[in-house]
């Protein structure tokens, strides 16, 4: 709720900052960092266990559209890791957001997060590509990467995109 902002914002803060390397905050963009939290919960897509005014989890649903929604900003207190902690939240947010937000359940997690990979697993989601950093003509685009034995007969994949196999890559231009 929006009472809860006091202690959810510095998670919120300390998930971005471990994230990208750089504080959300940074420059006096604090009041804007907030605004948008406050947005996220104000629109009932921000997720939290809160314990005696400690964030213990949290999570938000970002981006939604056309029946899928993305999960965003996952975090547990570094006091807590290693209880399974992120399996369970994972797995309310999971079933609040198809029930609530839209059926479909997507995430984006760094590859050498294997702790939260595991955790994604276990709640039931499946790897389904990466993205990559490719210079085009018209300039650098994050560019979906695809393992051919993945897709399935009749899959359709929109460009940019690449496609690796044992014996060949393929380039799907934007």
């Amino acid at each position: 709720t929006r009472e809860d902002l006091d202690v959810l914002v510095p998670a919120c803060v300390e998930m971005f900052t471990a994230e990208v390397g750089v504080s959300p905050v940074v420059g006096g963009a604090g009041a804007a960092y907030r605004a948008r939290i406050a947005e996220i919960v104000q629109d009932r897509r921000s997720f939290a266990r809160i314990d005696d005014d400690v964030v213990v989890f949290k999570a938000e649903v970002g981006a939604v559209a056309q029946g899928v929604c993305q999960v965003q900003g996952v975090w547990v207190d570094r006091a807590f890791r290693g209880r399974g902690l992120s399996e369970s939240g994972m797995a309310a947010v999971v079933r609040l957001a198809r029930s609530d937000i839209a059926p479909v359940v997507s995430l984006y997690v760094n590859d050498y997060n294997t702790a939260a990979r595991k955790a994604y697993r276990a709640v039931g989601f499946r790897e389904q590509g990466a993205f990559v950093p490719v210079e085009f003509t018209t300039g650098r685009l994050d560019t979906a990467v695809y393992a051919r034995e993945t897709l399935a007969p009749g899959d359709r994949i929109e460009g940019p995109a690449i496609v690796t196999q044992l014996d060949a890559t393929t380039l799907i231009e934007p």
